[in-house]
């Protein structure tokens, strides 16, 4: 079982470079499984994991606190 720790929607498209990254789409929300470090989260998106650059998402709060629902 995964613990969430966090969502994140995707600010860029983002192609991983390596097996053990995730592929994502601008848009996408991605549950943060591990903050590894500051730059490398470990996530998952769609039942796949992998690591991902930090600067390429925002907080979900953050995104959608953000916009005026009426």
């Amino acid at each position: 079982m995964l613990v969430v720790v966090e969502q994140v929607v995707a600010l860029f498209t983002y192609q991983k470079q390596n097996a053990d990254e995730l592929d994502f789409n601008k848009g996408n929300v991605i549950n943060v499984i591990n903050k590894i470090d500051v730059d490398w989260w470990m996530g998952e998106l769609n039942g796949t994991t992998g690591l991902f650059p930090s600067n390429y998402v925002a907080p979900l709060s953050t995104t959608t606190s953000s916009k005026c629902f009426t």
